[in-house]
């Protein structure tokens, strides 16, 4: 008995990861392919209309060469949009004509958003040591990411100085536009965002174990509470007395009371 109870335990809890698994990655697949078109809809249309909603703005010193990060966010309840803009200046006081921001950068970006700016950075570096421009944008990005009730996947595009047409730093990309401008290009997000997954995969695992538990007791629970009651398991019928073996009401086979 232990050993068929402990069996019926290993497979509801392996049947449950596999549907939860797969639940996840139909979510996926899902906001991606929404993602990439409401990008190419009105995706850069909604984030202009909007590009001061949240924005924040960072200074850092390397090597002498002072670096201005700024941020720019555009968040609804199932997607967000982010621009990311360094500029470099030998000078500080280049960065003067900037306009003040509310946020930091850090608080504005989230973390995936500013490890990818800073390994921009790193890339981008030879040439800012190389040049020294008074003030010249090293690199625009763009991110867009997507997700309820958390963010899953995201997808970036670049434009650098170094670049004759923006490339592609995570996600597949879908549609490249004439101008090849940031806005031209539309991916499809497949990078994870690696919170948002694990949060989103263990609500599906507590759905579908809710349901398979609320499914096992509607189907076996009801009969088991009749069967101990000495009732037909299927129509609920007396059968205390009988010997048959057979409800005399509908037929359904029975465990003899006498």
């Amino acid at each position: 008995m232990s050993r068929s109870r402990s069996s019926s335990w290993r497979r509801f809890i392996c049947t449950t990861l596999l549907w939860s698994l797969a639940l996840l990655l139909i979510t996926n697949v899902g906001w991606s392919v929404w993602a990439a078109w409401r990008w190419q809809r009105t995706g850069f249309k909604d984030f202009i209309g909007s590009l001061r909603e949240m924005t924040g703005a960072s200074i850092i010193e390397r090597n002498r060469v002072h670096i201005w990060f700024e941020a720019t966010g555009h968040r609804t309840r199932t997607r967000s949009v982010y621009f990311t803009h360094v500029l470099v200046a030998n000078d500080r006081s280049a960065f003067d004509w900037r306009t003040p921001q509310n946020f930091s950068y850090a608080d504005v970006a989230p973390v995936w958003v500013q490890r990818e700016s800073a390994r921009s950075l790193d890339l981008s570096w030879g040439w800012v040591e190389s040049e020294r421009p008074d003030q010249s944008g090293v690199f625009s990005q763009f991110y867009w990411s997507s997700g309820w009730p958390c963010r899953l996947l995201w997808s970036g595009v670049e434009k650098s100085i170094l670049l004759e047409r923006p490339m592609v730093i995570a996600g597949i990309p879908t549609l490249v536009g004439e101008s090849y401008g940031l806005e031209d290009i539309v991916c499809l997000p497949v990078y994870p965002i690696w919170t948002g997954q694990l949060l989103t995969g263990a609500m599906w695992l507590g759905v579908v174990a809710a349901a398979r538990v609320l499914m096992y007791f509607l189907r076996y629970g009801l009969s088991d509470v009749r069967r101990r009651r000495g009732l037909c398991t299927r129509c609920a019928y007396n059968l205390r007395g009988n010997t048959s073996g057979v409800c005399p009401e509908c037929g359904t086979p029975a465990q003899p009371y006498p």
